[in-house]
C-alpha cells in the first residue's frame, strides 16, 4: 500500500500520523497524513483496512475512550481484529496538532493551576511554620 499526496491545505485539526502494530492485515503501518490523501495499491492491500483504522480511531473519541465497547461493535471475535488472527493486542497510535484555541486554553487552565499549586503550597508552608 502507498499513500500519495495529492493536493494540501492547513491541516490544524487534523490527525498528522497514524500508526498501527498487529491490527486486521496491517502487520506495522507508520504513514504521516495530510490534508488530502489518495491511497493507491493492488487490491487486498489494506487500503481499506487503513481507513477503517481511521474510523476506530473516530469511534472510539466518540464513545469517549471506551475501548471494550468501540473494539467489540467492530467485531463479536476480538481475533479477527489481530494481525493474522494471533496474538491478544493490537496498538494504535496517533499524532495530531492541537488547534491555537485549544492550546491557548490550556496555558491558561495550567497558570491558573500553577496559581492554585503556590496557593497551597504557602498555605501548607504557613501552617507548618506556626
Amino acid at each position: 500500500m502507498s499513500v500519495t499526496t495529492v493536493w494540501a491545505y492547513d491541516a490544524g485539526q487534523m490527525f498528522t500520523r497514524i500508526q498501527t502494530r498487529g491490527f486486521r492485515c496491517l502487520k506495522s503501518i507508520d504513514q504521516r497524513l495530510g490534508a488530502f490523501r489518495a491511497l493507491i495499491g493492488p487490491n487486498a492491500t489494506g487500503k481499506t483496512i487503513f481507513l477503517d483504522v481511521i474510523g476506530l480511531l473516530s469511534d472510539l473519541m466518540r464513545n469517549r475512550g471506551e475501548v471494550w465497547e468501540t473494539v467489540q461493535a467492530r467485531s463479536s471475535n476480538f481475533q479477527k481484529l489481530l494481525w493474522m488472527g494471533n496474538g491478544h493486542a493490537f496498538q494504535l497510535a496517533i499524532e495530531a496538532e492541537i488547534p491555537v484555541s485549544i492550546r491557548q486554553a490550556m496555558a491558561q487552565d495550567k497558570r491558573f493551576q500553577d496559581k492554585l499549586d503556590d496557593r497551597k503550597t504557602i498555605a501548607r508552608s504557613n501552617a507548618r511554620s506556626t
